[in-house]
């Protein structure tokens, strides 16, 4: 398997606020979609007068060379501005391409697993409205060898696995947490007393959960969870979008 130098992904905290056009050439070494929703044969070049070369379509994206590479498959588990739901390669170095940018039904199966894809890497052109980064043009995708298949196959976004703790969420960095606890005054307690810094916009204190609840988050290098979504209780799919997937 080849390596490449590719942008990392934003944190989802931020990714909705980076729809802004794709600048970097992404490497031909390692190997969806426009946008990612249309595919590369929509895009031809612009026919020039006879005898002269074709204009290139500025609106093309610029492709790397097709590869073969094994990563794992990542949804994100809520929506953001403009259904931006991204579904994402990670590789092992924290390098990430983007799959799509809402999930993809078809595709549930390989949610969390590690998979072996084949097809080329791509940025958008500039005059391109898209998440910045290095994009995807999937031709194949089976599991990973080793890799053990869903049973069943999911139907809906495997939520993420609960955390108890500051330590258990800690481990999640990176990642989101099904967090369990309380929260006030910018902190989030948990089931057994340890506590993380708690990041919430306005919505959060809108929904006066008072007491036991679960907290979606997204747990930062440092440890403070970002919430996406509360719910009062233990609910296991608290604030996960099922409702954003395309065919």
């Amino acid at each position: 398997l080849q390596n490449a130098a590719v942008s990392r992904l934003p944190s989802p905290a931020l990714l909705a606020a980076l729809l802004v056009a794709a600048c970097a050439t992404p490497s031909p070494q390692r190997s969806e979609s426009m946008t990612p929703e249309s595919s590369p044969s929509e895009l031809e070049p612009v026919p020039g007068e006879a005898g002269e070369e074709p204009t290139p379509d500025p609106f093309a994206p610029t492709f790397g060379e097709r590869v073969t590479v094994e990563a794992r498959y990542r949804i994100e588990p809520v929506m953001g501005g403009k259904r931006l739901q991204a579904v994402t390669l990670e590789f092992d170095d924290g390098e990430s391409w983007i799959r799509s940018y809402r999930p993809l039904r078809s595709e549930l199966k390989y949610a969390d697993k590690r998979v072996v894809v084949t097809g080329r890497p791509y940025t958008n052109s500039p005059l391109v409205q898209s998440v910045y980064g290095t994009h995807f043009e999937l031709e194949s995708i089976e599991l990973a060898p080793g890799e053990a298949p869903w049973d069943p196959e999911p139907t809906q976004i495997p939520p993420p696995p609960f955390a108890r703790s500051a330590d258990e969420a800690r481990a999640r960095a990176g990642e989101y947490a099904q967090c369990r606890g309380t929260a006030g005054d910018g902190v989030f307690r948990f089931a057994d007393g340890s506590e993380l810094p708690l990041q919430a916009g306005a919505w959060f204190d809108e929904l006066a959960i008072d007491g036991d609840m679960t907290v979606l988050a997204w747990v930062d290098d440092d440890g403070a969870l970002h919430a996406r979504g509360a719910c009062p209780g233990e609910q296991p799919r608290c604030g996960v979008t099922d409702d954003n997937m395309r065919d």
